[in-house]
């Protein structure tokens, strides 16, 4: 059975794929009404505290608001589909449902002047967008351990755009899907056998004509469909009806990657989605913003590190010959060099046994690291574990070097066996961190270093760069691929 054949006749209900499929919105709903009936009813006990007067009508209205804020957040579509449940638009739809409900109740007592329902709106309000928050967190966490649990899954698309597809679910673990299976063109379906993706081959089960087949033959309860010339509209409105009989879910991507959702307007062009991406924001990194958010930053944090900065300094003199600080060119923004500083945690003639060491390297291909690297000095493994000796990089952000966040500083040996994509990542100041610091630092794959460097770079904003700065804390304790 194939799809471009007419529509087939009415399958069996998958009553199973249903219950998976909801999973976990019956919990999730069920969690949203306890935290609101524990929101409202905290609100209620302040009312009566302070306003006797018109508390009967404020329950009565506050219990109003509640029941409506339920019935939105219910019927919330990201829930409702298994690659998007509990993902960053569903946060979007709490906060602004939470808003819009519980403001409006704000609005009636601004008009009818009851004191008691403004004071139910202040105490149920933040209680109630904090725990449904907290819990739509605590629901992603549980999916990720749930492997039981996870959709059967089909990617269909051209081979390079479904390889796409399925890394992006597999980076994803919080979607709650398993990809079961691929299909493609028929053209590439005699070319390759898998597709290979974050370090697993995924069977190509069948062309994008054979998708039906390939649902029986996996058990798919979820299509992801990317870009293919194979199938015009007329076969993907064919495609819908027919998953529509196997209650199959379908989640359409673009085919485009490391784009953020602010640079994403959807819009509907006479009768057909059409998305416009807007143009990569790298100039916006050049902002004043950015930079008053760097001077007082790295000033902080040079006083408020000062404490660590002497005893680094004493350890570092005191452990090795050679002088406390290490100063290396490396390549900044537009590809011009500069001096970075760094306390030294190798001995002095480190850069001069690089090439004796090159075969016995654990970075990334380009990137020379070594777990175990007999150049560094006791006092350097310590400083390097808690990343201590990047705290001089701080200077540099003063100066305009560098930025709080930014890619990583690269040496002209690493720059100049970029690739093209690459290269755009020197169209910002590198950082003293970045997303390659709070993902894996050396423990990243080239290919995946290339992917963080190239979205921060088209997508920056500064509150990602707070974002970044905030989740380095806690790699920098993690000490992860720290070496």
């Amino acid at each position: 059975m194939t799809i471009d054949r007419k529509p087939v006749a009415r399958a069996p209900r998958r009553r199973e794929g249903s219950r998976d499929r909801t999973l976990p919105l019956g919990r999730v709903v069920a969690t949203d009404t306890v935290v609101g009936v524990v929101a409202v009813s905290a609100g209620v006990v302040v009312a009566i505290g302070h306003d006797h007067a018109h508390t009967p009508s404020s329950i009565v209205l506050g219990f109003v608001a509640l029941l409506l804020w339920l019935v939105q957040l219910a019927w919330s579509k990201a829930l409702a589909v298994p690659l998007l449940r509990l993902g960053t638009e569903e946060f979007r739809h709490v906060i602004a449902v939470t808003f819009v409900v519980f403001g409006g109740a704000a609005v009636l007592y601004c008009f009818y002047d009851q004191p008691a329902l403004g004071r139910l709106v202040q105490v149920s309000g933040p209680l109630a967008l904090v725990g449904v928050l907290a819990s739509r967190i605590g629901w992603r966490r549980w999916l990720r351990r749930q492997e039981a649990r996870r959709v059967p899954t089909l990617v269909v698309g051209g081979y390079y755009s479904a390889r796409a597809t399925c890394g992006a679910l597999l980076r994803a673990p919080e979607t709650g899907t398993c990809v079961v299976g691929v299909c493609v063109p028929a053209g590439d379906a005699g070319e390759h056998t898998v597709v290979e993706a974050e370090g697993r081959e995924i069977p190509i089960v069948g062309t994008d004509r054979e998708i039906l087949q390939a649902l029986d033959a996996t058990g798919a309860r979820a299509v992801a469909l990317t870009a293919t010339d194979d199938l015009g509209p007329g076969d993907l409105r064919r495609l819908i009806w027919e998953l529509e009989e196997r209650e199959v879910e379908l989640v359409v991507t673009p085919g485009v990657v490391d784009i953020a959702g602010h640079r994403i307007v959807f819009e509907t062009v006479g009768d057909m989605p059409m998305l416009h991406i807007a143009q990569p924001q790298h100039a916006r990194a050049d902002s004043a913003a950015k930079r008053a958010f760097d001077i007082a930053f790295s000033a902080a944090a040079l006083i408020g590190a000062s404490p660590v900065l002497l005893v680094a300094a004493i350890a570092v003199k005191l452990t090795s010959p050679g002088p406390v600080f290490y100063n290396a060119e490396r390549i900044g923004e537009d590809g011009e060099p500069f001096t970075m500083h760094k306390f030294r945690s190798m001995y002095v003639d480190a850069d001069k046994r690089v090439e004796a060491l090159e075969e016995a390297s654990d970075g990334n291909g380009v990137l020379f690291k070594m777990k175990d690297d007999p150049r560094v000095t006791r006092a350097g493994r310590i400083l390097r574990r808690l990343s201590i000796d990047e705290l001089p990089q701080f200077i540099n952000v003063l100066k305009g070097d560098m930025s709080v966040v930014g890619p990583r500083p690269a040496l002209a040996r690493e720059v100049s066996q970029y690739p093209p994509v690459m290269r755009r990542r020197l169209l910002v100041k590198p950082g003293v961190t970045g997303a390659w610091q709070v993902s894996g630092r050396s423990d990243l794959s080239w290919n995946e270093s290339i992917r963080l460097d190239i979205g921060y770079v088209e997508n920056w904003s500064l509150g990602r760069d707070i974002a970044i700065v905030a989740r380095t804390v806690r790699a920098v304790t993690g000490s992860d691929g720290a070496y």
